[in-house]
């Protein structure tokens, strides 16, 4: 099929999903093991993949399956690195037996293993535009954290239906409008820690979640029903899916 090819997911993970597209999240998945450098690999080419391999593989773009085609960065890597090293010592061009002068073969090998290396490396995003785009350190993707927002936005208002409708006849309105504005207050809760990028944060939105289910036992809310108690639960599950 014609067109531009399909970015991994892996690499859009690191960027940011900055297109905010859909990811695909039936992609096939190898195993995280590092490949083994190969034997027929120039020296250089081995040297490039002992530099690159291990950092590559824990950001998660190189795995086992991945061999092949990094074998094929590094070793056109190696071929550009050889026909420079050649321009460097006699030159780029050549004088003919009738005296003109001519370039040499080496400037086609340096342009075509170029070409291909730098074609390698888009791939596993390692030019230099791709990786501008990498979101580094201990922050999550920002595509993690719509999707976690969305989750959390569709739970509180699954769980504010939920009492308004259920909520039992004999407290009237006014515990269905109590019940409602907590739990928005308690969806908005979840939505500032879910951005706070903190791991216990996240364990205490969980925590949250826990006491707000646990209804009348805690002394932050002393008048939960148990609609809200359903509704809880609610959040809790959609919550813990966004956290997978």
């Amino acid at each position: 099929m014609a067109g531009r090819k399909p970015k991994p997911t892996a690499v859009k993970k690191l960027e940011g999903n900055p297109g905010k597209r859909k990811l695909n999240t039936k992609e096939p998945v190898p195993a995280k093991g590092m490949p083994a450098c190969s034997d027929w690999l120039m020296p250089e080419a081995k040297k490039e993949w002992e530099r690159l391999a291990k950092l590559m593989n824990q950001m998660g773009v190189l795995t086992e399956v991945d061999m092949a085609a990094f074998a094929a960065y590094c070793q056109s890597y190696a071929r550009w690195k050889e026909a420079q090293e050649h321009i460097t010592s006699v030159g780029s061009t050549f004088e003919t037996d009738k005296g003109y002068q001519q370039q040499t073969p080496w400037v086609g090998i340096a342009n075509t293993n170029q070409k291909l290396m730098l074609q390698a490396s888009s791939e596993f995003g390692l030019t230099p535009s791709s990786r501008s785009r990498i979101v580094a350190g201990n922050g999550k993707a920002k595509e993690t954290e719509d999707d976690m927002k969305k989750a959390v936005k569709k739970a509180g208002t699954q769980a504010r239906k939920d009492i308004q409708e259920n909520a039992p006849v004999k407290t009237g309105a006014y515990a269905k409008s109590w019940a409602a504005k907590t739990t928005k207050e308690t969806a908005n809760a979840m939505e500032i820690v879910v951005y706070s990028r903190n791991r216990y944060q996240l364990a205490h939105l969980l925590e949250f979640g826990h006491a707000l289910r646990k209804g009348g036992r805690t002394r932050a809310f002393p008048h939960i029903a148990p609609a809200e108690e359903r509704a809880a639960q609610t959040l809790e599950r959609e919550v813990e899916k966004a956290l997978r």
